[in-house]
């Protein structure tokens, strides 16, 4: 007999995010919360894959590989239908709650959650659920990039305009 661990925690770059809202994939299908985790270390797949397992069913592999993103390295992808908690540095920065309508949603304790960019380097913490398949338990954030908000980005100095 074999006792599987009931977690396995693992570090990687976020990409990918939909963590304040859920994503509708253009209509089709159920909107999910969701995040990819890159730049996984072989410790890191090895410790996945041997608690999980390879195949994440109907042929798909649990951890992959994109030529045409090289520098993401070996990744893995989680989703949800409730929001996914999220520290940075330890403190709660998103967490579920419900609107007024009773329904789930992404409860923004920190401002800065917003700007959460790829590329930031995160600590998840992957539990079983019922089915035994992972899910996100946590993020926890230890080395954030942020990306400037959309008004930022507009700006420009017109003495500067050739």
């Amino acid at each position: 007999m074999t006792i599987k661990s009931d977690s396995v925690t693992v570090r990687g770059k976020l990409s990918f995010m939909h963590l304040l809202e859920a994503d509708d994939f253009n209509g089709k299908g159920k909107p999910m919360y969701k995040f990819r985790l890159t730049n996984l270390s072989d410790a890191a797949v090895d410790a996945i894959e041997e608690r999980f397992g390879e195949d994440a069913g109907l042929g798909y592999k649990r951890i992959k590989f994109n030529e045409a993103y090289p520098e993401a390295g070996k990744y893995t992808g989680f989703s949800s239908s409730y929001p996914i908690k999220v520290k940075i540095d330890g403190k709660d920065a998103i967490v579920s709650g419900k609107d007024d309508a009773g329904k789930e949603m992404a409860k923004v304790l920190d401002p800065i959650a917003s700007r959460i960019g790829y590329g930031s380097e995160a600590v998840v913490r992957i539990i079983a659920d019922k089915s035994d398949n992972p899910r996100a338990a946590f993020i926890d954030i230890i080395d954030l990039v942020t990306y400037e908000s959309e008004d930022e980005d507009e700006a420009y100095d017109s003495a500067a305009v050739l």
